[in-house]
């Protein structure tokens, strides 16, 4: 007896079926961000290198008629020094400067922190025994035994810290290794870019190869679209660390203000991992105002950061910024830092998909006529004006191989 299919039973298969598909390829994607990734990180990274050379190759080639394979070489040595040298310099002078730093914590304490807090304590201490004599004696006892640990903990947490620079000193070869297993695919990939991409669409149907196309045509754009993005939050993070170090008084503001809003652009880590120790120091060191003043701009950075984040990000690749939250918080919480950009870089790549008519994930009606919102629209102009103004150069050196191309067919 042949059962209806729309009986019950057959929807609770489907449903388990579907449900079981749908929990594989999300433990799938967990294994593969949290484990697969960082070992084909390199790869990973070649293949961006190559996507960013390619162009250049090409152009180079077509003008100048050097041999692709050596003009290839040539290119990738050049950008892998040249990013090489600005970052180990950087990781040279931050590794010194941290190191001398931490290796002066215990005198740190000694001198500055151990006189703040006995001051502190001897006033507390003088408080308590107008009130209770008997109970001062034992709060000074405490605090004697309170000091101690501290000192301790400082030299403790000062080996520690050093040991690790230590450690990773040791991790070098390592990490040179995985840096000449990244140039050497980088050089494969871009010599034999055409080769490779003919020979993998081969091997798939034409709906695959179709559909493979529009995935890297709508990629390209909503990380356009991202990079931009980001690029505007971190020119508002900068003014506004820059204007908020300037009114506070300290020097080289516009120099502290980049370094700032760089590190706070990177997953995870934010601007407070840097104000915070630095208000702290400046309140033990006496600096009250400079302390308080750091304070205020951290709560600043942090109201505007979770305000404007998801309002620019989402309004330029069309996603609602409570989406774009949720997916950010979702992206830390499932696969840790790198989710943060690539669970919100995945939905929207889904819901551009989904909009052409590509793929059929969930439905869409009709949006109803809305009220224009003014900062919206600002946004997506400056977003799009933005992108036009980085894609402009690569755009033209286009159109003129086109028309020398089209001139020696003539």
């Amino acid at each position: 007896m042949q059962i209806p299919e729309h009986s019950p039973t057959v929807k609770r298969k489907r449903f388990l079926i579907n449900f079981a598909f749908f929990a594989l390829i999300f433990a799938l994607s967990v294994a593969l961000v949290r484990y697969a990734l960082p070992a084909l990180f390199p790869f990973v990274v070649a293949y961006i290198v190559t996507a960013i050379l390619l162009p250049l190759v090409r152009l180079l080639n077509s003008k100048l008629k050097i041999n692709k394979r050596i003009l290839s070489v040539i290119l990738v040595i050049l950008f892998y020094g040249t990013i090489g040298v600005i970052v180990i310099w950087l990781l040279v002078e931050i590794a010194a400067f941290a190191t001398d730093r931490i290796k002066d914590l215990p005198a740190f304490f000694q001198t500055q922190v151990r006189p703040f807090l006995v001051n502190l304590f001897d006033e507390i201490q003088e408080m308590i025994y107008n009130l209770d004599p008997e109970m001062a004696i034992d709060f000074d006892a405490s605090v004697n035994s309170l000091l101690s640990s501290l000192g301790s903990t400082v030299m403790s947490v000062s080996g520690t810290v050093v040991g690790k620079l230590t450690d990773f000193a040791v991790s070098v070869p390592s990490f040179l290794l995985n840096i000449v297993i990244m140039v050497v695919a980088t050089i494969f990939l871009l010599v034999d870019y055409d080769a490779i991409g003919a020979f993998i669409t081969r091997q798939l149907s034409d709906k695959n190869n179709e559909l493979l196309h529009n995935i890297k045509s709508h990629l390209g754009s909503v990380l356009k679209k991202y990079l931009v993005s980001y690029s505007l939050i971190m020119l508002i993070t900068f003014s506004e660390i820059f204007l908020g170090l300037t009114i506070i008084g300290f020097k080289h503001a516009a120099l502290i203000a980049v370094l700032i809003a760089v590190f706070d652009i990177l997953p995870i880590v934010g601007s407070g991992l840097v104000i915070v120790p630095w208000a702290i120091i400046c309140f033990i060191t006496g600096d009250v105002g400079a302390g308080i003043g750091l304070f205020i701009l951290w709560a600043i950075l942090c109201v505007v950061r979770q305000i404007m984040e998801p309002k620019i990000v989402g309004d330029s690749v069309g996603m609602h910024p409570f989406l774009t939250l949720f997916a950010m918080l979702a992206g830390n919480f499932i696969y840790g830092g790198i989710g943060i950009l690539l669970l919100p870089v995945t939905i929207a790549l889904l819901q551009s998909l989904n909009a052409s008519g590509v793929i059929s994930i969930y439905k869409t009606v009709k949006p109803e006529p809305e009220e224009s919102d003014p900062l919206s629209e600002a946004i997506t102009k400056g977003v799009d004006a933005a992108g036009v103004l980085i894609l402009k150069p690569f755009k033209k050196k286009l159109k003129a191989k086109k028309h020398s191309s089209g001139k020696k067919k003539d």
